[in-house]
């Protein structure tokens, strides 16, 4: 899964936010919106990527939707 293309281009586009994410001086506010202008990134891709969960009773996977692909960016940020 970590190979998938789609992780590693969400990996360098976090990668590329993450210095002004860590900055002391940015607010929560603003961190929340880094978080969701790397969801847009992601979401509005040619072709367009998808923040997905392995559903585990039937084992397809399902969009996860904004607020947790928020969480999953802001996360990744901090890693």
């Amino acid at each position: 899964i970590n190979s998938h293309p789609g992780n590693i281009r969400f990996r360098e586009t976090v990668d590329s936010h993450k210095r002004q994410y860590l900055d002391p001086r940015t607010k929560k506010v603003e961190k929340a919106r880094i978080a969701a202008r790397i969801v847009g990134a992601v979401r509005n891709l040619d072709p367009g990527g998808k923040f997905l969960k392995e559903d585990p009773h039937t084992g397809l996977w399902v969009e996860i939707g904004d607020e947790r692909a928020w969480k999953k960016a802001g996360q990744a940020l901090r890693e």
